[in-house]
């Protein structure tokens, strides 16, 4: 397999899980600016409405890394989740995971 190129990562961004759902609950808010259309793109794409709705509206309650992973792809970006242990410096065997979301528009909803 050939090493990738610089130019192949140039169309993509890093995400923290923050600005992840942040970007996903812009994209729902924009599907529910139609009346229905929400709902039936969940059901197309077999999520829960409801769980959409939450997420949507920031209510979901605990992180969802890999729902929203799912979520992006159906929004038609090339996505990809990446978590890193990074050691935090307090100590000898103290780690915590650092999640970052791979992203590139690669079609419109």
């Amino acid at each position: 397999m050939d090493e990738p190129k610089k130019d192949d990562f140039k169309n993509y961004r890093s995400y923290s899980y923050n600005d992840a759902l942040r970007l996903v609950q812009y994209e729902l808010n924009l599907l529910e600016q139609n009346h229905g259309v929400l709902k039936k793109w969940s059901i197309e794409h077999h999520f829960s409405y409801t769980t959409i709705v939450n997420i949507k509206n920031d209510k979901l309650g605990s992180e969802a890394p890999k729902m929203l992973l799912k979520i992006l792809i159906a929004l038609g970006f090339e996505a990809k989740l990446t978590i890193d242990i990074i050691s935090t410096g307090k100590g000898r065997n103290e780690f915590e995971e650092k999640q970052s979301y791979i992203l590139r528009r690669i079609s419109t909803k």
